[in-house]
């Protein structure tokens, strides 16, 4: 009898309870927002599980066999509990779309702080946002619920996580002091660069081993530019305008680079960005969050959330919006 027991599934406890109750299988199936065939087959399942009847049809509806009479009180008891338990499910969901009215987001180096200004341009026009700077752990704490979500420069191999693609990334720009004698040429390439120090910062996750222009000169057979890997910003601006050094930025932080005394900025042309990159993945920016069952936000605010990453990235215009709804 135990593994018969075994066999039995809360929509058929549900079910023995409606039609005890009301006597009437259609009513059952209102009640539970069901077909009639769904309720036939429980029922038949029912009683082959308990070997009996249990309920006789009369013309005035159904009524219980003694084996129903005397199993009905645990039955009631077992369904007031799962009664209970949907109860609290959905208090539980509904206070934590309640309590999500600030998105704790993690986002790599390099795009922070041009979203930042985009956020508090565009504040009360979506939810509110803390930025937190994308770690070495900071899956793990998504995992967690210590954030929400985050943007990345590679997809993260983390089973309990799902990522997109949102953009391959949205090209280069050099960065040297004003004075750097590289802005002599008229048209740089990757074998003038090459020929100065290079700064690289440290991203967790992307380009942690080897930089993509150490690639470039052993593809090609060039004697590599002295790398120096640096983690503090301050750090690489002192270098940038004090040891002639070279690094690359993203395009996001044009204006912000540009505003700085003593540092030029100039786009690296495709052709060379396309070089720098053959025979290896296009960097890109990842979207990483929890599947979507436990996620503590709306589909609407997330949707005005990556609206607002999409503008600042120029994968949208305010004229022509995308929808990201999952």
């Amino acid at each position: 009898m135990d593994k018969q027991l075994a066999e039995l599934d809360i929509f058929s406890l549900l079910l023995f309870r409606a039609i005890f109750e009301t006597g009437h299988a259609n009513i059952a199936a209102r009640q539970l927002d069901v077909s009639a065939p769904k309720v036939s087959r429980a029922l038949a399942s029912l009683r082959l599980i308990f070997a009996d009847e249990l309920f006789y049809r009369r013309q005035q509806g159904f009524r219980p066999t003694p084996l129903a009479e005397q199993i009905y009180p645990a039955i009631r008891e077992l369904t007031d509990g799962i009664n209970l338990l949907g109860m609290q499910l959905k208090d539980h969901q509904a206070f934590h779309r309640q309590e999500c009215q600030i998105f704790d987001l993690a986002v790599s180096s390099g795009i922070l702080t041009t979203l930042a200004l985009e956020f508090n341009r565009r504040e009360g026009l979506c939810p509110s946002v803390v930025l937190h700077h994308w770690q070495e752990n900071t899956a793990d704490r998504i995992h967690a619920g210590e954030l929400d979500l985050g943007l990345a420069l590679a997809p993260e191999p983390h089973t309990e996580l799902s990522y997109e693609r949102l953009c391959d990334a949205p090209g280069l720009c050099l960065v040297g002091a004003a004075n750097h004698p590289i802005w002599q040429h008229t048209d740089i390439c990757l074998e003038h660069i090459c020929e100065y120090p290079f700064l690289c910062m440290n991203y967790p996750g992307f380009n942690d081993k080897v930089d993509p222009l150490e690639l470039f000169c052993h593809r090609e057979g060039l004697v590599p530019p002295t790398v120096l890997r640096v983690s503090d910003k301050e750090e690489w601006f002192g270098h940038l305008l004090c040891q002639h050094s070279l690094a690359f930025a993203s395009p996001l932080e044009w204006g912000l680079l540009n505003a700085l005394p003593g540092v030029e900025v100039k786009h690296l042309s495709a052709k060379e960005i396309s070089r720098l990159h053959s025979g290896s993945a296009v960097p890109g920016l990842y979207l990483i969050e929890k599947p979507a069952h436990h996620r503590r936000y709306s589909p609407d605010d997330r949707e005005k959330l990556l609206h607002i990453i999409s503008l600042t990235l120029g994968l949208v215009t305010e004229e022509h919006p995308v929808n990201f709804s999952i």
